[in-house]
C-alpha cells in the first residue's frame, strides 16, 4: 500500500476532487487557480493510475462520472477534510492565550536592527506576551543581568547563559550617494581620511588605529508599558539623515548600512580598512531550555538574523 500511495501527490488528488466534483476540467482549473492544460494533463495521469475514465463527456456541454468516479468522490471529500483538520491542528496557535513578561536585552546596533521586528512577530503569535527591552551600555564581564534574553556583539563569561551564535557581520564606509568615495576605483585608507568622520556606536571594539572616537550619546530610547513596546532610534537615525546630506563618512556594519540605504540618500563600499568582523551572540539562560516561549522568541530572533547575513 505504502508503494501505492508513492506514486500520487496530494495535489493531484485534490485535482481529482475538483474535477469529480464540477465534473469539468475547465471549472476545475478555475476553483485551483490552474491552466486547464495543467488540469488535462494530471487527469491524464490520473486516469491512467485508476484504471478508468473518470470522466466521460456524452455531449458538448455535459460529462457525467463513471461508477469509480461516483465512489471516489465521497471518499476524496472525507480524505480532504480530515487532512484540512490535521492542517489546522498542526498551524493552531498554542500560545495566542499565553500571558507573561519577557525582558530582552540588546546593544545598541542591535536593537536598530532587531526590535520593531521582534514586536511584530510576537505580536502576531502571542499577542497577551508583554515585551521590555532593554539598551545595554555596560560591560556584559561584569554587569549581573536578569534579562531572559541577550542579543549582543559581546561575550558574557555568566555561567547561567548559554550562547548561540547568529551571524557574523563586517564595516563598510558609509556616505551620500552623491559622495566622490563612490567615484574612486582604488580607495585607499589615505584617501579614505581626508573626509570628515561621522561618529557613531554602531559596533563594539574597533581596533585602535580606526576607532569611531567618542559616541553621540544614548543611540536609542525603548518606551514599554504592559501592552506594547514602541522604538526609537533618534540619534543613529539623525545621523544617518546628516551623512545623506554632507561631505562626511562614516564606518558602519554592512547590514545597518543595507537596511537604511533606501531611506536616506546613502550607499556604501568596502572598507580598504582591517576593520573587525563582528560577531552577534544570542544568550538565553541554561534553565530555559524547554521554555516553549523563551524557544519561540529564540526562532524569531535567529529568523529575523538571517535577514543581515553578509
Amino acid at each position: 500500500m505504502i508503494e501505492k500511495l508513492n506514486e500520487i501527490n496530494l495535489n493531484k488528488l485534490l485535482i481529482l476532487y475538483f474535477i469529480l466534483k464540477e465534473k469539468s476540467v475547465s471549472l476545475a482549473a478555475q476553483r485551483l487557480d490552474l491552466t486547464p492544460p495543467t488540469v488535462s494533463a494530471a487527469l491524464k495521469f490520473l486516469r491512467k493510475f485508476f484504471d478508468d475514465q473518470l470522466l466521460i463527456r456524452v455531449s458538448v456541454e455535459t460529462n457525467i462520472l463513471t461508477s469509480k468516479g461516483r465512489l471516489l468522490l465521497p471518499e476524496l471529500d472525507k480524505s480532504l477534510k480530515t487532512l484540512l483538520n490535521v492542517y489546522n491542528i498542526a498551524r493552531s496557535n498554542i500560545h495566542e492565550k499565553t500571558t507573561r513578561h519577557i525582558k530582552i536585552g540588546m546593544t545598541e546596533p542591535i536593537a536598530i536592527m532587531f526590535s520593531d521586528e521582534i514586536v511584530a512577530e510576537l505580536s502576531n503569535i502571542a499577542p497577551n506576551i508583554s515585551l521590555h527591552t532593554d539598551i545595554l551600555h555596560y560591560s556584559l564581564e561584569t554587569k549581573t543581568y536578569d534579562h531572559d534574553l541577550i542579543i549582543t556583539t559581546r561575550l558574557t563569561n555568566q555561567d547561567n547563559y548559554h550562547k548561540e551564535f547568529l551571524y557574523r557581520g563586517e564595516l563598510v564606509v558609509a556616505a551620500s550617494k552623491r559622495h566622490e568615495i563612490f567615484t574612486l576605483a582604488d580607495l585607499t585608507k589615505e584617501q579614505l581620511y581626508k573626509y570628515p568622520i561621522l561618529h557613531m556606536q554602531l559596533v563594539d571594539g574597533l581596533e585602535d588605529d580606526y576607532k569611531i572616537m567618542d559616541y553621540l550619546g544614548i543611540s536609542a530610547n525603548i518606551d514599554a508599558n504592559k501592552d506594547s513596546v514602541k522604538f526609537s532610534s533618534t540619534n543613529i537615525l539623525m545621523n544617518l539623515q546628516v551623512l545623506s546630506k554632507s561631505n562626511y563618512i562614516t564606518f558602519i556594519g554592512k547590514n545597518i548600512a543595507r537596511k537604511y540605504k533606501n531611506h536616506f540618500d546613502i550607499d556604501f563600499r568596502e572598507s580598504p580598512c582591517t576593520l573587525p568582523i563582528f560577531n552577534i551572540m544570542l544568550f538565553s539562560h541554561e534553565s530555559d531550555t524547554d521554555d516553549q516561549i523563551i524557544n519561540l522568541l529564540k526562532k524569531i530572533i535567529k529568523k529575523i538574523s538571517l535577514k543581515y547575513l553578509d
